[in-house]
């Protein structure tokens, strides 16, 4: 499967000062490459060596890569593709790392949200970002998401809802674990300029609702 061609450059994104991208090429900190064709790279040469352990489970960077691959063309079947931004609400761990590059690898563009966030904070990274979707974990500790999530949706009703641990009653979501079983041929990286924006981190938001920084492939 081939992701959908990247558009434009991301509205309001502006890229480094010419001469500080030149002097951090020439001293070789960036090496012009997306982070998808980067992780590409190593996956391949350490496909047999451990990549993550995340609790009892242990994954290698070839199994890691296929499963980033499948995942990739699940959101790309639900409609996601380059420049789409999706809110990210993942706790740390495999999924959160899966969905990241396969995110990156589509040439969409994750908002990395923490797992404590609530309403007021994800519904403005929703606006403010643009975003296509909201990837998140059904629950947090004792609080269900849920709600919040579809509380957002009720005022931005073309927001896809993503969410992992997904109860056979919540029809109107998306698993996350179903995406990956939808896709199983290889997915072919876009071509995404390295010097793009690859995500969106979040300001300290010490005066108020944190503000999105776009962080690009070459950072």
């Amino acid at each position: 499967m081939t992701a959908r061609s990247s558009p434009s450059r991301l509205p309001g994104f502006v890229p480094w000062p010419p001469a500080f991208a030149a002097r951090y090429r020439e001293d070789g900190l960036w090496q012009g490459a997306s982070i998808g064709d980067w992780f590409r790279r190593v996956a391949r040469r350490f496909r047999d060596r451990p990549a993550v352990v995340d609790g009892p489970n242990t994954i290698t960077y070839g199994e890691l890569d296929a499963n980033i691959d499948r995942l990739a063309g699940g959101f790309l079947e639900l409609g996601l593709g380059a420049r789409d931004r999706v809110v990210l609400q993942l706790q740390n761990g495999l999924p959160a790392i899966e969905a990241l590059l396969a995110l990156v690898r589509l040439g969409a563009i994750p908002v990395l949200a923490l797992p404590a966030h609530r309403r007021v904070e994800l519904q403005a990274f929703c606006v403010r970002g643009g975003a296509s979707a909201l990837v998140f974990a059904a629950r947090h500790g004792r609080t269900d998401l849920v709600p919040i999530a579809r509380s957002i949706r009720a005022e931005l009703p073309a927001l896809r809802l993503i969410a992992l641990g997904a109860g056979s009653d919540d029809a109107d979501l998306t698993s996350l674990e179903s995406l990956r079983e939808t896709h199983q041929a290889p997915f072919d990286t876009p071509a995404v300029p390295a010097s793009e924006a690859a995500l969106l981190q979040l300001s300290g938001g010490s005066t108020g609702v944190p503000k999105l920084i776009a962080r690009t492939h070459d950072d």
